[in-house]
């Protein structure tokens, strides 16, 4: 009596799951999830092999968090059912359709980590030849191309037919180096993000002041003694109530320096201080720290013919 309950009784797993979906979607989003922790073990490790990695790939290493954050909580729900399923009817590794899956699978992930071995190694040997960025290139190329290729390595075993972990062993080591690799890359990205915003605002503060000083001298044929004698010439009070985050020095009747202090270096890299000042202001180049810019007035002295 007991046993023919037993036979009779439907396992939870049977009444809830839709095997054959969930299989192929739990394939789709752990390579999907695979994939963008790899972008994002690219863009930390950029980070700290270059001085400045741009706007863009820092608001693309906030992409890369922000897709393995949705993604990989999805693909190991998917995968913690497809596995369970596959534990309590073992006789579904062998239907055909079910092995193909697998087959396109393992060729994916297969391939994939060779890929990434290559590029580990050829940046190896690249850094023989270029001794002096040797340390960027292991740490921007060399070492995320070995952690990707052993994302995707983990991956690849999770699908094996006789199991190499248990499934709750893998999600959790899974969850587990997500989160020692997401949570570094969004606090540097945001950190770093921010630092280059302020940067970005100093520099069309820059702008908008030297093009204050230029009206002021054009109507009183010289230069202001401080900042504060241009604030009505300039148009966003945004950045009149930053002035004091500038220093102003006049050096003579018509040259003069505008100082502030920057988070980072800019985009170009760094330059050279020099001596020369210049009549056309170039704010998007300076280097981190407290940077000068040497500037002259460009209007020309007023000649006048004395008859």
């Amino acid at each position: 009596m007991s046993d023919s309950n037993v036979s009779t009784r439907s396992r939870f797993i049977d009444r809830v799951s839709v095997y054959g979906l969930e299989f192929a979607v739990a394939m789709i989003t752990l390579i999907i999830s695979v994939s963008v922790l790899s972008f994002a073990v690219f863009a930390l490790c950029n980070y700290m092999a270059y001085d400045s990695v741009g706007t863009g790939r820092g608001y693309f290493a906030l992409w890369s968090s922000a897709s393995t954050i949705v993604w990989v909580p999805v693909a190991l729900l998917f995968y913690l059912r497809a596995r369970a399923y596959m534990a309590q009817h073992p006789e579904t590794s062998s239907q055909p359709v079910q092995r193909v899956f697998t087959l396109i699978y393992d060729v994916i992930m297969i391939l994939t980590i060779i890929s990434f071995a290559v590029a580990a190694v050829y940046a190896a040997l690249t850094s023989l030849v270029k001794p002096e960025d040797t340390g960027d290139i292991l740490l921007g190329v060399a070492l995320p191309s070995s952690v990707s290729a052993l994302l995707f390595g983990g991956a690849l075993v999770s699908f094996f037919k006789r199991p190499v972990v248990r499934r709750r062993t893998f999600a959790i080591v899974f969850a587990i180096v997500t989160a020692a690799i997401v949570i570094p890359t969004i606090v540097v990205s945001v950190v770093t993000l921010r630092a280059t915003n302020a940067d970005q605002y100093k520099q069309n503060d820059l702008y908008s002041i030297n093009s204050a000083i230029s009206d002021f001298e054009r109507e009183n044929d010289g230069l202001p003694s401080r900042l504060s004698d241009v604030s009505e010439l300039i148009n966003d009070e945004s950045t009149v109530s930053r002035l004091d985050e500038y220093t102003y020095r006049k050096t003579d009747s018509r040259r003069y320096e505008l100082c502030t202090e920057f988070a980072e270096k800019s985009r170009y890299g760094s330059i050279r201080v020099s001596d020369v000042y210049s009549a056309y202001a170039n704010f998007s180049q300076h280097n981190a720290g407290k940077h000068c810019f040497k500037l002259r007035a460009s209007t020309l002295p007023d000649y006048r013919t004395i008859e």
